[in-house]
């Protein structure tokens, strides 16, 4: 989502050339899930803010903090998406819905939880749009920066920095520890899961 974060671009390029090698070698594992999973790779949401980063990084060997974090409008996508944390903490509330993720986003993709397009950015736009066609089981967003893997719901219920479990909390959790076992800095570090 953020342009001058470019990691994540690099490793989901990587990610398909690998998918692409290994099905070509007739790796069976890599085969039958290309085969039998639909996979989308999305390496860049914001090109603009990327390309903004790449060229002062070609021009001055660096790039502020800040630059390209946001798409050519000025906007930080990462805050641009609808709530859907609001609307499960509302529909648990009320009671008036199923609450969970999966519910969640197939509501949101069906059209029944109110979105205005209008206030949307064209990158957020089409992300939604994409999902309205193929709501998807699972999905992951790398950032650089901070060594932290997080996961629904990363939004407190209230003001108060209480844990929000979700329904699907084990498969989060255990997601979220695999990924940092073997991500090279992280695996070294001592894993805990960060109650607040």
């Amino acid at each position: 989502m953020h342009g001058n974060e470019a990691s994540g671009r690099e490793l989901l390029l990587y990610l398909a050339q690998y998918f692409c090698e290994q099905y070509r070698q007739g790796d069976s594992k890599i085969t039958r899930l290309t085969t039998h999973t639909r996979i989308h790779l999305l390496p860049s949401l914001n090109p603009d803010g990327f390309n903004k980063a790449y060229q002062v990084f070609k021009a001055k060997g660096k790039v502020p903090s800040m630059l390209g974090r946001n798409n050519a409008n000025g906007v930080d996508l990462n805050r641009d998406f609808p709530d859907l944390n609001k609307v499960m903490y509302r529909n648990e509330k009320e009671r008036e819905r199923a609450n969970n993720p999966l519910s969640s986003v197939t509501m949101a993709a069906k059209g029944t939880i109110n979105i205005d397009f209008e206030t949307l950015q064209p990158e957020t736009e089409a992300i939604v749009k994409w999902l309205r066609e193929y709501p998807f089981i699972l999905s992951a967003n790398l950032h650089d920066g901070e060594l932290v893997a997080n996961y629904p719901y990363d939004k407190s219920r209230t003001r108060h920095y209480d844990y929000a479990a979700s329904p699907d909390d084990a498969v989060f959790k255990d997601l979220a520890e695999t990924y940092a076992k073997k991500h090279r800095t992280m695996a070294k570090r001592d894993l805990h899961v960060l109650r607040l």
